[in-house]
């Protein structure tokens, strides 16, 4: 059975994070644009500038299934103090915006270990900034991408480790982070007296990137799963007949590899589901 599916993106170019987020040292455009054109030639259409508000429109406008992959598109606050100062912003939006909210920054403290931390990092540092990236927890327990780690070193990116952000400091900017150094127990739990006395110290800066987390942006109405993301059955249906749902909306923040092997994976279910229900 032959299916013609139809892409609805918000942006104005396909791609999603893989275009707009993820640098391009790390993933060139044209690797981007490539593999987008081979999707095109397998008949697959693209509606830019199309967001979703209502599944139920799509199933009035014709559609007969509708498969969700918004993933994460919201940043998660840190709840710091002094996060609503000049020269604060989340690493997704800094990113996507090609740095131009803390353009002219020299002196750049990162908070937090993922990959997002390490992309924004790294594009401080091979824009000339003095980076800073500060973690809760040891060098092991970075969830980042190894080689990019050893990576981000090489350009030149320091890192804090066991290191709690406590406020961000300043008058009306950000001119430091004041933080201080934290102890873990063998089982990777916060000891009793987690904070080590006498280690607050401030990191001078101009700018602060927050990197701690991403969240769901809405789940359509539909069932969530204790993490708040979207609950699936084992064919990746959602708690609505003919929604089906993959990537990080479903799993919590993981590769790119593993959103485009679980779109693969929800065909397969939703072209089966649409031979039974035909």
């Amino acid at each position: 059975m032959r299916h013609v599916p139809v892409i609805f993106d918000k942006d104005n170019g396909a791609g999603g994070m893989l275009r707009g987020v993820i640098p391009n040292f790390r993933l060139p455009l044209q690797v981007v644009d490539f593999e987008i054109e081979f999707i095109k030639k397998l008949g697959v259409s693209f509606e830019f500038g199309k967001t979703v508000e209502e599944l139920s429109q799509l199933f009035n406008d014709g559609f007969k299934a509708v498969f969700v992959a918004t993933g994460l598109s919201r940043s998660k606050g840190a709840g710091l103090i002094g996060e609503d100062k000049k020269g604060v912003c989340q690493a997704l939006e800094f990113l996507r915006d090609a740095k131009t909210t803390v353009a002219g920054a020299r002196r750049v403290v990162v908070i937090g270990g993922g990959d997002t931390a390490l992309d924004a990092a790294r594009s401080l540092a091979r824009a000339g900034a003095s980076v800073v990236v500060a973690y809760r927890r040891t060098r092991r327990d970075m969830p980042a991408y190894r080689p990019d780690i050893a990576e981000a070193e090489k350009e030149g990116v320091e890192f804090l480790f066991r290191t709690l952000p406590r406020a961000i400091i300043g008058t009306d900017a950000a001119q430091g982070v004041r933080v201080t150094r934290i102890r873990w127990n063998e089982g990777g739990r916060l000891s009793a007296g987690y904070s080590v006395e006498g280690s607050e110290f401030t990191i001078p800066c101009d700018a602060v990137i927050l990197a701690i987390g991403q969240e769901s942006a809405g789940v359509f109405g539909l069932r969530p799963s204790p993490a708040g993301y979207i609950a699936v059955d084992k064919n990746m249906m959602t708690s609505q007949a003919g929604v089906f749902a993959g990537g990080d909306i479903v799993t919590g923040p993981l590769t790119a590899v593993a959103a485009v092997g679980a779109g693969k994976q929800a065909a397969g279910f939703i072209n089966k589901f649409l031979k039974d229900v035909s």
